[in-house]
């Protein structure tokens, strides 16, 4: 993952302030081509004489409405998704930057972003790291967000 920038962030911020005022928009045009003050038998659909357009026009104005708030719930999802990301990222790079590397040696835990780890060799560019298979595996220097000597 590349991270996620502020202004990705802000965009999305802005995406979803657009959706809720296009909403709002729907919400009131569906309002008003609702017909009838409450009656029940008008607000039914039921009419002394068909008038396709106006239903046609009711309809359209409802689905407009259900269209929009569904797009709003999943941009409302994905902001969610890149905040989290983004608190993240930010708690990785802080504790990165508390990781005193010259304290990594064989038999110590390291932690990355998948979890503890034992470390089995340390090289200039990685840590070769246990697995519960035959193979070890390596995880970069600055990948490592946390130490702790066994």
């Amino acid at each position: 993952m590349s991270g996620v920038s502020a202004e990705r962030l802000e965009r999305q911020r802005q995406r979803v302030a657009t959706l809720e005022r296009r909403v709002e928009q729907a919400r009131s045009r569906a309002q008003d081509a609702t017909p009838g003050d409450g009656d029940p038998g008008v607000l039914s659909g039921v009419r002394r004489r068909p008038n396709v357009k106006a239903e046609r026009r009711r309809y359209a104005a409802y689905d407009n409405e259900s269209i929009l708030i569904a797009d709003l719930a999943l941009e409302r999802i994905y902001l969610a998704s890149l905040e989290q990301e983004a608190a993240r990222e930010a708690a990785d790079a802080a504790s990165q930057a508390a990781v005193d590397l010259a304290a990594i040696e064989p038999g110590n835990l390291v932690r990355s972003r998948h979890g503890w780890h034992r470390v089995v060799r340390v090289n200039a560019k990685t840590v070769a790291v246990e697995t519960p298979w035959s193979w070890t595996e390596r995880i970069p220097l600055d990948a490592i967000l946390e130490v702790r000597a066994t």
